[in-house]
């Protein structure tokens, strides 16, 4: 958890884009250009265009910069920099890649992006400098995208039975029949829990309702030990899920919601607030 006295910013700070993220890119790129050179084939020049283009792709993020202080916050790129005082933010907007901030009639717009180091930490001082701009309380509902789970939970039953069919016509050996057996196996398994993972969360009074396909999980406000972003690392990306861990050790992962995970939460330490002990 973040302390209080952590999330000040006595002097301003800045942030960029994870290093991770750079670490990343750069080998990717190395990687590119070593296939081309230990390639006994000349390289068509279209391809060094390609690479260009690739990699201005892949390193324009690190252009961004947030600057953070006690008195405003700023984000900066190559399109200029856009700065508000804490007492000018008027509105705040979550989407898939971060936070975005906005005075009275939106003409300045700060977007905090999810991949700079420390950005749960970021998001706990909005939180604090800004407490009545979450609107929580319309936000009742919240939900991961349903079309696109159900779609993968769809196709994970068919390449479960492919595999399994395919492997006993064939003869299961143990050489490589097991081998595809078993990646088959776990391919529609990973797809199928993409299937049945949550949909919906919603309050219900002091209990928080985990809704799935086929049914719901329902957990007291006591039962909660915590809740956090916590970061996860994927493939040139960052993303930070909601983990919600329980006294009973086991945790929940809210990975992408709709309405955005810095709402999700606030609303559930709101909830907290509110229920917690009661």
């Amino acid at each position: 958890m973040i302390k209080e006295d952590e999330k000040k910013f006595d002097e301003p700070k800045a942030y960029s884009i994870s290093k991770y993220r750079l670490g990343y890119s750069s080998l990717v790129i190395i990687i590119i250009i070593g296939m081309m050179i230990f390639d006994n084939e000349p390289t068509p020049p279209i391809c060094f265009g390609a690479i260009g283009i690739f990699a201005i792709y892949l390193f324009f993020p690190f252009t961004y910069k947030l600057i953070v202080s006690n008195e405003a916050i700023s984000s900066i790129s190559i399109f200029g920099e856009r700065t508000l005082e804490w007492n000018e933010i008027f509105e705040i907007k979550a989407s898939k890649k971060g936070l975005f901030l906005f005075n009275a009639d939106s003409t300045v717009k700060v977007f905090i992006n999810q991949q700079i180091d420390d950005y749960p930490l970021v998001i706990k001082f909005v939180q604090q400098q800004c407490p009545n701009l979450w609107k929580s309380e319309d936000s009742q509902a919240f939900h991961q995208n349903i079309i696109e789970a159900t779609l993968f939970g769809v196709l994970g039953f068919p390449a479960i039975y492919l595999t399994i069919v395919i492997s006993l016509e064939n003869g299961i050996s143990f050489s490589q029949d097991i081998l595809t057996l078993m990646i088959g196996l776990v391919i529609g398994g990973v797809l199928l829990w993409q299937g049945i993972k949550i949909r919906e969360i919603t309050f219900d009074m002091d209990i928080l309702v985990v809704k799935y396909i086929a049914w719901e999980y329902r957990i007291h406000v006591n039962d909660i030990n915590s809740v956090e972003l916590e970061q996860q690392m994927g493939k040139n990306e960052i993303s930070y899920p909601v983990h919600i861990k329980l006294k009973n050790g086991r945790q929940l992962v809210i990975e992408k919601i709709k309405e955005g995970n810095p709402v999700l939460l606030n609303a559930i330490e709101k909830w907290m607030e509110t229920y917690k002990g009661k």
